[in-house]
């Protein structure tokens, strides 16, 4: 006990960011059973790009 209260610990810095609870709510719908067979795109990756000027 003696060694270990001689041992010293530099002073912290300040926290940039404060520590803060995650917020569990989530502004997006929950994924459910019917977003899962979700249509696949028919066309292939070229014909599906349009060029905007």
């Amino acid at each position: 006990m003696t060694e270990v209260a001689e041992e010293r610990l530099e002073p912290r810095r300040d926290r940039i960011n404060p520590r803060v609870v995650k917020i569990k709510m989530s502004k997006w719908a929950k994924k459910r059973k019917k977003h899962r067979d979700f249509p696949q795109p028919t066309k292939n990756f070229r014909r599906s790009m349009v060029m905007l000027n």
